[in-house]
């Protein structure tokens, strides 16, 4: 598998040589292009064709690669797609590789259990990441207070006299760099209350490729 960089992200690229006369691109769910190379052009074209037409590669890359949320028949934790299971055997929410397992309980307890638990999850990791760039060297989080909402028209929010860093509960089920994003977003705002380039030079510094983070969590959160 073939790595290039295209406008500083790392695209995975399975080149296979055909008897094609024509080259096809196809971009796979799974995370790479997958290029049929015609018999009578060369891989460093194909590299160059695809820097030549970055936006329009990207993109599509984007749209096959990126996880939505529109199947309520799966469960969804940090971008990874779970067969919903219930069982009389469990008194807990289970996850596995492919499975989230449910006790068989009503649904208002269940939802409730649910709630919990993906609050506690989502804690978790922004535990973690308070404690990876507690030293950032740029904003201060070592007094910051990290709470989670049930939020749908906001990502997460930040009271700077109160030092709190609110975060939607819905992250959780988007992959982690989306919840670091929302995080890093959040933590600039104790410096700068607007969205003014001062703060924007802040974010970039912690977290440098922000926009395309941005555009795609606008694209998929629901």
């Amino acid at each position: 598998m073939k790595v290039i960089t295209i406008n500083s992200r790392e695209i995975k690229l399975n080149i296979t040589k055909k008897p094609n006369k024509n080259t096809y691109f196809y971009f796979k769910k799974e995370g790479y292009i997958q290029i049929n190379l015609s018999k009578y052009q060369t891989e460093k074209y194909a590299v160059n064709f695809i820097k030549q037409n970055a936006t329009a590669f990207l993109k599509k890359y984007d749209k096959a690669t990126i996880t939505r949320i529109p199947d309520k028949s799966k469960y969804y934790l940090l971008g990874q797609e779970l067969n919903i299971k219930s069982s009389d055997n469990v008194d807990k929410i289970i996850i596995t590789e492919t499975e989230c397992i449910q006790p068989a309980i009503s649904t208002d307890q269940l939802k409730s259990m649910m709630k919990r638990f993906e609050k506690q999850q989502l804690l978790d990791i922004l535990n973690n990441l308070r404690l990876k760039y507690i030293d950032n060297g740029v904003v201060n989080i070592s007094d910051i207070h990290i709470k989670t909402r049930y939020t749908t028209t906001r990502f997460g929010s930040c009271n700077a006299r109160l030092r709190n860093i609110n975060m939607s509960t819905h992250l959780i089920h988007y992959d982690i760099k989306y919840i670091e994003y929302v995080f890093l977003h959040e933590i600039c705002h104790l410096k700068f209350q607007d969205h003014s380039v001062n703060f924007y030079n802040v974010l970039k510094k912690l977290c440098p490729n922000y926009k395309q983070l941005r555009k795609e969590l606008k694209t998929i959160y629901r």
